[in-house]
């Protein structure tokens, strides 16, 4: 059996559901994400507060043998754009992740989480609640921090994942596809394929789809934005995130007119850039819900990569 924690609108099932590999269960309280999750992969998760779950783990609930639990726990609390409260956060559950995991022992799990909870900040954090698996029986040293870019995505998003099991070989994280230049062709190493740009990804939208004509001044725009700058068409976009406009823009022309010379892209293009196919739906009557899947999603490309890895790790290990 293999259960998800924390599914949002199913970016990370779908990159698993790629390389083989099913959820028999998904657990998730947000009911924006649910109904997303149930119109992408076709099963609705279990509505629940994960904090529910631990209280029926710890009193005898089990949906039995586990081989992979998957959790991408919610990353407000680690993110390097926001306080940083880290576990003073109440909306944090990494604690209680790990705690399900030392309770259920899976065969193996995979944490996934935002830059800012692998910072040195927070080792001692990291090295507690994941490293402290270890005394439930968990090789703890399978670590990896990964960019959704290098893996196809046209979007710079970098992840951190944690790989813990119980016995067998440490696992072989996925090596890149992409990178910023197609490099040369050995008889060793297999040429990089360039990274995918926004104009490659978005190209075929008409404007009207792609988002809102704006003109930018650069001052301004920092100013207003929180220092966030749009990003360039020749290149991945920067990484978005959960805010509705500031970190959303396309740059269409540098130079200082007029007449308008970006855009701020529509919540289609966004997903796109994001690496969901055409149609991934996002429900939500507000903005910001439909926005906050958005910005906390799983590029369903980087899920596949790790995936194909960990499915390598199971059969072998199986």
């Amino acid at each position: 059996m293999n259960l998800e924690l924390f599914g949002c609108s199913g970016g990370m099932a779908e990159g698993f559901r790629r390389a083989g590999i099913t959820f028999d269960f998904c657990f998730d309280l947000d009911p924006d994400a649910c109904a997303s999750y149930a119109t992408n992969l076709g099963h609705a998760p279990i509505q629940i507060d994960v904090r529910d779950l631990l209280r029926m783990a710890r009193a005898g609930w089990s949906p039995g043998p586990i081989e992979l639990l998957v959790a991408d726990p919610p990353c407000t609390p680690w993110s390097r754009a926001g306080k940083r409260k880290g576990l003073e956060d109440e909306r944090d559950l990494l604690a209680e992740t790990c705690e399900l995991i030392s309770i259920l022992r899976p065969r193996a799990y995979l944490i996934a989480n935002v830059p800012g909870l692998d910072d040195g900040t927070h080792l001692s954090v990291v090295q507690r609640l994941i490293g402290g698996l270890w005394t439930h029986g968990y090789c703890v040293a399978d670590f990896a921090r990964l960019d959704a870019a290098d893996f196809g995505v046209p979007q710079h998003r970098h992840r951190p994942f944690w790989f813990g099991h119980r016995g067998g070989e440490c696992l072989t994280w996925p090596a890149r596809t992409h990178g910023a230049s197609e490099g040369r062709q050995t008889c060793l190493i297999e040429p990089l394929r360039p990274w995918v740009t926004c104009r490659e990804a978005l190209g075929h939208l008409p404007l009207k789809d792609l988002g809102r004509p704006v003109r930018l001044r650069w001052k301004a725009y920092d100013a207003a934005r929180g220092g966030h700058r749009p990003s360039d068409a020749a290149s991945p976009a920067r990484t978005l995130t959960r805010n509705t406009n500031g970190d959303g823009a396309l740059l269409l022309s540098s130079e200082q007119r007029s007449h308008p010379n970006a855009v701020l892209l529509s919540e289609r293009a966004k997903a796109i850039l994001q690496g969901f196919p055409e149609g991934w739906h996002f429900s939500g009557q507000t903005k910001g819900s439909r926005h906050a899947q958005i910005g906390m999603a799983m590029p369903p490309p980087l899920g596949e990569a790790v995936a194909r890895r960990i499915a390598r790790w199971l059969e072998v290990h199986r």
